[in-house]
Formats: C-alpha cells, sequence, structure tokens
C-alpha cells in the first residue's frame, strides 16, 4: 500500500507518503545442494528448501516555503523494515538435515534542510543539513545434527548475531555564479561526520569464538571544498573543468585501536562536442575516490549454514581510480536514442577480499590489494515502436560488458576483482492500447555471473534471467488496475563454492558445493487512486 499526498496553501507546499508493503524474497525456492570431493564425486545430496519475506514501512513529509528572500525546505523520513527468512537441507540418504535461519531488522531516520536563495541576478547561494540515523540487529542460527555433520564435516551448531548503530551528519554549502553568458563558476565546501558502533557475538559448537574487528567504534571526520568552471568555449563544444581536495581522519576504538588522515585532490575535466543536432560526443577525465562502507568494518555473517562468517577491517583506505571515459550519442526518428561508452579506469587500492589473522583462526575481510585496471563498454537504447510497425510502443534497452585485472594477494597471479560482474543487460518494452484505456509491456533482466576470490575459497554467483509482464488498465484518470506476473519461466539462481584446506596458493581442494536454486513465481496486482 501507497498513499501520497501534496497540498498547496498560499506559497507553501506540503508533502507526504506512508508506505506498507510485504516483499517475497525472489531470490529463495526450492533446488539441491551436491557436495563433492577434490576427485569430483559427490558425497552429499540434499534437497534445499528456502523462503524469505520483506516488510517496509515508511513514512516521509516535507514543507517548502519562503523564507528571508530565499526557498526553504524540511523534510524527514522513517523506515522500519524487518527481513525474516530459513533455510533448510534435506540429505538422503542417508536421513539428516540442516536449518538455518536468519533475521534482520534495519531502522532509518532522516531529517534535512534546504535553504536556496538568490544574493543578486547572476549569484545563487543553496545551504544543505543533512541528519541520518540507522540501527540494525541481525541474528543467524544454524542447527545440524550428528548424521549430516558425520557426513558433511559442517558443525552442530552456530550462532552469530550482531547489532549496530551508526550515523552521518552533513553541512554543505555552495555558491554559483553566472560570470558571463557563456562562463559559470561554482564553488562550495561540506564537513561530514559519520560514526559506526557494532557489538557481534558468534558461538560456533557451544564454544564462544572471538572474530577479528567484531566489537568496534569507528568514527570519520571529512571535509571537501571544490570549485568548478563550465565554459561555453564554441556553440557547439563546452567545457568544465574543476577540482574537489577531500581529507578525512578516521579512527577506530575496540577490537582494532587505529587512527589515520587521508588527502586527496579529485580533479575533473570533461567536454561536451556537438557538431549538429543529431550527434553528441563526450569526454571526461577525472580522479575519483570511492565513499568506504562502514559494513567493511565489522565481522559479516554470510550465511552460518555454508560456515562462513566474515571478518571486519576497520583500518581499509578509499579505492582511488583515474577514468577516461568517451562517450558518443546519437538521436533519430525524432524520439530514438542510442549511447555508446567506453571507460578505462586504472585502479588504485582495490577493495577486495584478503585473510585475517587472529587467535581463533584465520578470517576472509576485506582489504586493500593495490592496484589494477579495469574496462568497460556500456550501451544504451530508446526506441519508438512506431516506424518498426507497432504503435504507441516503446523498446528501451542497456547493457554493459567489463574487464578487470588485479594481482590476487594469496596466489600472486592475476585474476578480475571479486564480485565484478562480467556483463549485465536489461530490456523494457511498453505500448499504450488507448482504444481499450490500457497498456502492456514485458521487462527482462539478463543473467549475470559475480565471482569472490577468498583466500580459502572460491565462491560464484549465478543468476539466470528475471522477467516481469504486466499489463494495466486505466478506466478514468484517476485510477488504474495493474498486475504482473515476476518471473513466469521459473529461472533461479546457483551458488557454487570451491573450498581450500587453507590458503589457495598453499592447500588443496577440500571440497566444491554447488547450490541450484529454482525460484518460485510471483503475481503482483496494484491498484493507483488519485484524489484531488
Amino acid at each position: 500500500m501507497l498513499l501520497e499526498g501534496e497540498k498547496r496553501v498560499g506559497d507553501t507546499a506540503y508533502e507526504g507518503s506512508l508506505r506498507v508493503a510485504r516483499l517475497l524474497d525472489n531470490s529463495a525456492g526450492a533446488g539441491s545442494w551436491v557436495r563433492a570431493g577434490p576427485d569430483g564425486v559427490p558425497y552429499v545430496v540434499a534437497r534445499e528448501f528456502s523462503r524469505g519475506a520483506e516488510q517496509t514501512y515508511k513514512a516521509t513529509g516535507a514543507v517548502e516555503t519562503p523564507v528571508l528572500g530565499g526557498k526553504l525546505r524540511l523534510n524527514a523520513s522513517l523506515l522500519i523494515d524487518p527481513y525474516g527468512g530459513h533455510q533448510t537441507e534435506t540429505l538422503s540418504p542417508p536421513p539428516g538435515s540442516e536449518a538455518d535461519r536468519y533475521t534482520q531488522i534495519q531502522d532509518s531516520a532522516e531529517f534535512g534542510l534546504r535553504y536556496r536563495r538568490a544574493l543578486r541576478p547572476g549569484l545563487d547561494l543553496e545551504t544543505i543539513l543533512l541528519q541520518r540515523l540507522g540501527w540494525q540487529t541481525t541474528t543467524d542460527r544454524f542447527l545440524g545434527n550428528p548424521l549430516t555433520s558425520t557426513l558433511t564435516g559442517d558443525g552442530l551448531s552456530g550462532d552469530f548475531r550482531l547489532r549496530r548503530s551508526s550515523g552521518e551528519s552533513i553541512a554543505r554549502t555552495s555558491a554559483t555564479i553566472q560570470a558571463s553568458a557563456g562562463l559559470s563558476l561554482e564553488a562550495g565546501v561540506e564537513g561530514d561526520i559519520n560514526w559506526l558502533r557494532t557489538h557481534t557475538h558468534y558461538v560456533a559448537d557451544g564454544v564462544v569464538t572471538p572474530l577479528p574487528a567484531a566489537n568496534v567504534s569507528v568514527q570519520e571526520l571529512r571535509g571537501e571544498a571544490y570549485a568548478t568552471a563550465t565554459w561555453e568555449a564554441l556553440p557547439t563544444l563546452t567545457a568544465e573543468i574543476g577540482v574537489r581536495s577531500e581529507a578525512s581522519r578516521i579512527s577506530s576504538q575496540g577490537d582494532v585501536i587505529s587512527g589515520r588522515s587521508l588527502i586527496y585532490p579529485k580533479p575533473r575535466l570533461a567536454l561536451t562536442f556537438s557538431p549538429d543536432s543529431a550527434d553528441q560526443f563526450r569526454l571526461r577525465l577525472e580522479r575519483e575516490v570511492g565513499q568506504l562502507d562502514f559494513e567493511d568494518f565489522t565481522a559479516q555473517t554470510a550465511g552460518l549454514n555454508t560456515g562462513t562468517v566474515h571478518a571486519g577491517n576497520p583500518t581499509l583506505n578509499p579505492e582511488q581510480n583515474w577514468v577516461i571515459e568517451a562517450a558518443w550519442e546519437r538521436r533519430f526518428w525524432k524520439a530514438a536514442d542510442i549511447t555508446v561508452t567506453l571507460r578505462h579506469i586504472w585502479l588504485g587500492d582495490v577493495v577486495d577480499r584478503v585473510g585475517v589473522p587472529s587467535p581463533s583462526g584465520t578470517y576472509d575481510a576485506p582489504g586493500n590489494i593495490g592496484s589494477g585496471i579495469k574496462d568497460e563498454v556500456a550501451f544504451s537504447l530508446t526506441l519508438p515502436t512506431d516506424r518498426l510497425g507497432l504503435k504507441r510502443g516503446l523498446l528501451t534497452g542497456e547493457a554493459t560488458v567489463r574487464q578487470s585485472r588485479v594481482i590476487d594477494p594469496t596466489t600472486g597471479l592475476v585474476r578480475s576483482v571479486s564480485g565484478l560482474r562480467q556483463s549485465d543487460w536489461a530490456i523494457h518494452f511498453s505500448q499504450g492500447l488507448p482504444r481499450w484505456k490500457a497498456s502492456w509491456g514485458a521487462d527482462i533482466i539478463g543473467p549475470s555471473i559475480q565471482t569472490f576470490y577468498r583466500f580459502d575459497e572460491i565462491d560464484t554467483d549465478k543468476l539466470k534471467p528475471f522477467v516481469t509482464l504486466f499489463a494495466a488498465y486505466e478506466p478514468r484518470r484517476d485510477l488504474t488496475f495493474r498486475i504482473e506476473a515476476l518471473n513466469p519461466t521459473g529461472q533461479g539462481a546457483e551458488h557454487s563454492r570451491q573450498l581450500f584446506n587453507g590458503p589457495r596458493n598453499l592447500e588443496g581442494l577440500a571440497f566444491a558445493d554447488v547450490h541450484a536454486i529454482r525460484t518460485g513465481h510471483f503475481v503482483r496486482v496494484r491498484v493507483i487512486k488519485s484524489f484531488p
């Protein structure tokens, strides 16, 4: 259910929304689990069944009104987002089972202020204040039995619990000056305070097991200043030249005590050339610095049924990349458009996977592994289908192909970046049928493959194509009925796991798992009503 409303009283505008939804986990389903030894001979064969659902409760509100010659906008939101799921593997023969139950409750709140004012003609000022707060509780409980444990080598029980609170405070101000008809200047400063506090508890087979970076408190103080000039050198040529300078101080307390200061200049040059009304060429050279993900700073579970717990790493540095990008956009058939983009990226301080030693063993964790390269080719298309014989139809699509090269920190050999999809694509089609006050269409999301290289493990996730069919009926302008068939072909996913007896460069393969899941079919019905 989604309720939205807006109202204007004089010069003041009010907005609000309320969303309540229950979403089934479309990655869950029924399938098989096969575990094979180094010789490739299966010794565990099981049926697998999983289910999961997410509840979403979200409320938002905003008000915008004139203040002191400018416009002030205040906004707030609250999100309550619990998820629960379970997975069971049943062996046959011999009889036995393993079960995993996972819950995660994520609550967040946001408060914002934005003030805009024109100080004089050609000079605009904008100030933004933003406060975000987040709370998360995660539990993962695994239960096996002696019959399965003897065969699989998995433990008898596991209990993982994580409590986390986080916050982000942002203050930003910027000024835009229209220096002349063809030259505009923008400058601004931003200050951020980010913090994270976590407490993790892990029990394996009844024994409390310490994890690296299980209980930490992390704080980041970050400041950034920037200046950008946009110059229309010719009617057909526009240049954008800018530089940002980012400085931060990151410190951690608890299991890992550390502190470091980081400074990154980020220059940018972008050129846009439009020789005619149909073609546009764009060139960009920029240094990009990634934003640290605080989730990487603390221990996480990847499903105790796989025996996998990941450690945290509060000493991570952000990735720093140089990007050169060239794009060509061609407009045709009045409303059709095609864009081809080429990117070459020099990677620095790549955030990937490393092994972190601890008194209870070595654990997989995120870590910086050095430099590398990445190449991308991206394609997008917007195509009205009237000239193809389908009146009032619209076909859109996008596709990206990627290649990367880094040095594996465990083996010293060249491989791709962990978790990077080699390719992805999507196609969307819709057609209006005004005679019946209706429309229909389809969305197809192509298959994807992700491989994660851990110090003692290689994981590969394969997602098969996902199809959505829809039809909508609009008897009146203020009323729409929409029905959607999600995944009517019943496609699913495959998770494979190669686990070694130790570091991959020193030890042989212990076993290989293949989990093949066929997800279910879903039908969603929506009724959309507008009120005056």
